[in-house]
């Protein structure tokens, strides 16, 4: 499961949202929401966490749409 994370793109369906969470997530909501700033790992652990908890999603939201479409 995580191997076809680590070779999955984004769609273009989704790129605008994609940027957009990434954005949000990686700097306004700390910054503005907790105070506090990453260093530079703490950037990329973070970017990891979320390009995954996004992948995740997605592929929920996939399974979703695929349950709904064969009934």
């Amino acid at each position: 499961m995580f191997n076809n994370w680590l070779y999955w793109s984004v769609p273009a369906e989704k790129a605008r949202h994609y940027v957009i969470v990434m954005t949000l997530m990686m700097y306004f909501v700390p910054e503005y929401l907790f105070g506090i700033r990453f260093t530079s790992l703490g950037y990329l652990m973070n970017f990891l966490l979320y390009d995954a908890v996004y992948y995740f999603v997605y592929q929920v939201e996939q399974a979703i749409k695929k349950n709904l479409d064969d009934k």
